[in-house]
């Protein structure tokens, strides 16, 4: 079950740890997108497949502000983890009022941009992704808008298979996920937890992370 999913986002307390757990698990070296100065992060892609890629994401040392990086737990996590997902909204008003008309919120509606390494510029709107709803199982809406998709130009490590997460409530994740016009398999279970199946050209590996 990928339908809907724009990218996986592995979070990790240096870039070059996350580099070296996806290419030791994936046999897939990512390449550095770019910087997040809004956030203070900088990350590295590889592509699962078409307009499917994992992000890995870590703070950013040269980053202008000194403390600590909270988005997506960054300042907690000691081990490449997987943290939640962004999912595909090319219309993404649409999406965020029904999610609140269901009594869910998003947050606000943000611009987001980064300069590749090459000098190149991608930009896109996304809710904002500092506000973490079912501990990520939710994901963040992106809209890459006219910029070109990151997965198109990343180096492949695999197909995504399926996408499915584990929480104490899910019938509640689900309830929430649905008014997104979003389903993944969800069980239940005493932590959250998201799975993320892939296919590579000699096996079926699984990344995940366990939120305490």
């Amino acid at each position: 079950m990928t339908e809907g999913v724009d990218h996986l986002v592995l979070a990790a307390p240096d870039l070059a740890t996350g580099v070296s757990h996806v290419e030791d698990l994936l046999c897939a070296r990512a390449i550095p997108g770019g910087r997040h100065p809004r956030w203070g992060t900088h990350n590295a892609i590889v592509s699962l497949g078409p307009g499917i890629y994992l992000e890995i994401i870590a703070p950013d040392p040269e980053r202008i502000r000194s403390e600590p990086v909270t988005l997506f737990g960054l300042d907690r996590i000691r081990t490449p983890q997987l943290v939640t997902w962004a999912a595909k909204a090319r219309d993404l008003e649409a999406l965020h009022a029904r999610a609140k008309q269901a009594g869910f919120e998003l947050g606000a509606i943000l611009d987001g941009e980064r300069e590749r390494p090459d000098g190149s510029r991608l930009s896109w709107r996304l809710t904002d992704p500092t506000k973490r709803i079912a501990d990520g199982i939710v994901p963040f809406l992106i809209d890459w808008r006219n910029s070109e998709h990151p997965a198109d130009r990343n180096p492949p490590a695999g197909r995504l298979q399926e996408l499915r997460a584990e929480h104490p409530d899910p019938t509640t994740v689900q309830r929430i996920l649905e008014a997104m016009g979003l389903h993944i398999r969800i069980e239940r279970a005493d932590r959250s937890r998201l799975i993320a199946t892939i296919r590579t050209d000699t096996d079926e590996l699984e990344l995940s992370g366990s939120q305490q």
